[in-house]
């Protein structure tokens, strides 16, 4: 009898489903047209944009920051880099028809050589993408300004490069653009303990 009542209920709620898959194709154009297919900008960093200075204008100046170290890793608890949150701003800039130019402030010491490349060809696209001037086909869209602070050396130059123009203090410590890697020189200890190193091969034999 209980095994009856079981079986008796789950047939029924199988019934509700398919019922509820029918209206849901019928009037819903079905299940994967409540799925949206977002693009990499949909699926990116959700930015929120505030006001530094209102002059009551209508057209904008854009300002990203780019602080401490340039690395690839996690920036944000969403786990966007900080080369995603670049990336993002400019596309937000370049949506925005009431921004008429970027200003990147630059405060570091560089880091990461392929993290810092990203940023300087994500610049490069971002100002040859854009459409000039009506009326002077030589000049190019919207123009990203560099403003250096304290410091601005290795890859903190690198992504400034790009830029059309370029403001630093006198103070500002900028250059040094290379690769410096610090490691350890085991040599001495090894003489003193007169080690060897061996290299072991395995040839090919053949039996005559």
């Amino acid at each position: 009898m209980i095994f009856a009542i079981v079986l008796l209920l789950m047939l029924g709620f199988s019934w509700l489903i398919i019922i509820a898959l029918g209206v849901s194709r019928t009037f819903g154009g079905g299940l994967n047209r409540g799925f949206k297919t977002g693009s990499s900008r949909d699926l990116g960093p959700k930015l929120e944009e505030c006001v530094l200075e209102d002059n009551n204008a209508r057209n904008k100046i854009a300002v990203i920051a780019v602080n401490g170290t340039i690395t690839s890793d996690s920036a944000d608890p969403a786990g966007n880099s900080l080369v995603d949150v670049i990336k993002a701003q400019l596309d937000r800039a370049k949506d925005d028809s009431r921004v008429k130019a970027v200003i990147l402030k630059v405060d570091s010491p560089g880091g990461e050589v392929l993290a810092s490349d990203d940023i300087n060809k994500a610049i490069t696209k971002f100002q040859s993408d854009e459409p000039g001037e009506p009326g002077n086909p030589m000049r190019r869209g919207k123009p990203v300004i560099c403003s250096m602070g304290n410091l601005a050396a290795s890859g903190g130059y690198y992504i400034s490069a790009p830029c059309r123009w370029i403001e630093a203090n006198q103070l500002t410590l900028t250059g040094s653009i290379g690769v410096i890697m610090e490691g350890l020189n085991y040599r001495g200890l090894m003489d003193k303990s007169a080690s060897r190193r061996w290299s072991i091969k395995a040839e090919n034999t053949r039996t005559c």
